[in-house]
């Protein structure tokens, strides 16, 4: 899968009466694209929209300059070379909207018309993504693996950007299940498929011990045929000496019915 954000795009309070309350951020395919500014003008929240964009439950943005003054924010992007419109309208009190609007068109349209809820769209973008069934249990909650469990890899946060030894920010999710889904995901996009190693190798360990388990018995079976034929032998010798079989039978010998129908 192949993902290209074209812009980002912002439409502040007031729009509906002023149509140049709208701010559209580009991006070059193909390039580095470089944000500069003053400090605290929000430019670090760019990555915080993107992230909220992409259905975060726990928005990050900035609430004051930016969100406080945001209506909704909308994203124009590429999934395998076609272009979708994804709007979201402007976190409140620090909770998410739980409905978006995503077509498949090239411009951005007037907000705000609903065509999924949230959860339907994590779902959506999960299949698109083609993200491989897996779960993993936090405490008591088990969460499903979704698209967002393989962001890490693709945000570079000022976390990871300050911190030596910081490679995946997944506290910048404020969700334990990025923590949980990390090494699983990690397999998954370095190409490794089987990724449940700790039943393997127990599955592997049993295996051996059945195998052990099966040699010592099948020894112990050998040894005790051995012992039972050469007692069988002793009887047929002493039974030969005190006349009670033939000694042109040899066939009697190996046969303990027929030793004890002569006997």
């Amino acid at each position: 899968m192949n993902l290209y954000i074209e812009s980002i795009k912002l439409w502040f309070k007031g729009f509906s009466e002023n149509s140049q309350r709208t701010i559209t951020y580009p991006f070059i395919p193909n390039k580095i694209n470089v944000i500069t500014g003053d400090s605290s003008t929000g430019k670090s929240s760019i990555l915080g929209i993107i992230d909220y964009l992409f259905l975060s439950d726990n928005p990050v943005i900035v609430e004051n300059i930016v969100n406080e003054n945001v209506e909704f924010y909308g994203m124009h992007l590429y999934l395998n070379g076609t272009s979708y419109i994804l709007i979201r309208k402007a976190p409140h009190f620090g909770k998410g909207s739980q409905d978006v609007y995503w077509e498949k068109q090239q411009e951005y349209p007037t907000p705000y018309t609903p065509t999924h809820t949230v959860g339907n769209m994590r779902a959506l973008l999960t299949c698109m993504f083609k993200v491989p069934k897996h779960e993993e249990k936090v405490g008591h909650k088990t969460y499903p693996m979704t698209f967002r469990h393989f962001l890490p890899f693709n945000y570079l946060t000022e976390d990871i950007i300050s911190s030596a030894n910081t490679y995946f920010d997944t506290a910048f999710f404020m969700n334990r299940s990025f923590d949980a889904h990390l090494d699983y995901a990690l397999e998954y996009v370095n190409g490794i498929r089987c990724h449940n190693g700790k039943e393997v190798e127990s599955a592997i360990q049993k295996a051996e011990k059945d195998l052990n388990n099966y040699q010592l018995k099948h020894q112990k079976a050998q040894a005790d045929e051995i012992k039972y034929r050469d007692c069988l032998v002793s009887i047929y010798e002493d039974a030969l000496r005190l006349n009670l079989v033939p000694a042109d039978n040899l066939f009697i010998r190996e046969n303990a019915n027929e030793l004890q129908h002569y006997i």
